[in-house]
């Protein structure tokens, strides 16, 4: 089965957990919540006590997170950790009482204040110029699942040698990259089906060689073919 690509967020319910993210090592606490993106280079380094995560694909989370303003956000204090564990809980809470619309609602504010300390973060942080690319990469790859982009147009754009970025990208995130962008379309593909396009409408519409072509791979990556999915989403 191919790799998955997701935002994982987490709440620490009691103990301490020390994490390596990229280069920094970051320690947390009881009532402390902290995600980790798939582009993250991530290792659980100590941990003693109990935790929760909440696990989001990226389409998702870019679909919230596309509309908001980079440099609006930049000039606006940044979000408390209270906050976070507001709405964090809020979430849980929701879903244990199957609450769907409070479900909804909540996720889209907790994102929301992710993605607000992200900006602020990276806007201090001293990050590696590949690092940025990659990141950017994985953003446009995930904003434009329809594109028909590859390695090769991604390195003239940003002026990389192919075999440079390929590699490079493999290494930062354990993937190649054309694995990450079939993973993004079959993903976004599966919120086609669910808001009720077909198979047949979908393959040309995300580029894919033919109906049989995104058939293969939507069961590679699901387990179940397209028409099976649709089946199970709508009797949920």
């Amino acid at each position: 089965m191919r790799k998955l690509y997701f935002i994982k967020i987490y709440y620490v319910i009691d103990g301490n957990l020390t994490i390596l993210n990229n280069t920094n090592l970051i320690k947390y606490h009881s009532h402390q919540v902290f995600w980790v993106h798939d582009y993250d280079n991530f290792e659980l380094i100590d941990f003693s006590g109990k935790l929760v995560s909440i696990t989001l694909n990226n389409f998702y989370y870019h679909e919230i997170t596309k509309i908001l303003n980079s440099e609006h956000i930049l000039k606006q204090p940044i979000p408390l950790p209270n906050s976070l564990n507001q709405y964090f809980n809020a979430v849980i809470e929701d879903t244990n009482d199957n609450n769907a619309p409070n479900i909804q609602n909540n996720l889209r504010q907790l994102i929301q204040l992710i993605f607000q300390i992200d900006v602020h973060t990276k806007s201090t942080d001293c990050i590696t110029s590949n690092i940025s690319i990659i990141e950017a990469i994985v953003k446009h790859i995930n904003q434009c699942s329809t594109d028909n982009h590859n390695c090769l147009w991604f390195a003239k754009r940003y002026y990389l040698n192919y075999s440079y970025l390929s590699r490079e990208f493999s290494s930062f995130m354990s993937c190649p990259l054309s694995e990450y962008i079939l993973g993004c379309k079959i993903h976004a593909s599966a919120c086609e089906l669910y808001r009720g396009l077909s198979s047949e409408q979908i393959w040309e519409k995300y580029n894919f060689k033919s109906h049989q072509d995104y058939l293969l791979h939507f069961k590679r990556i699901h387990s179940c073919f397209p028409q099976e999915f649709k089946q199970y989403t709508s009797n949920r």
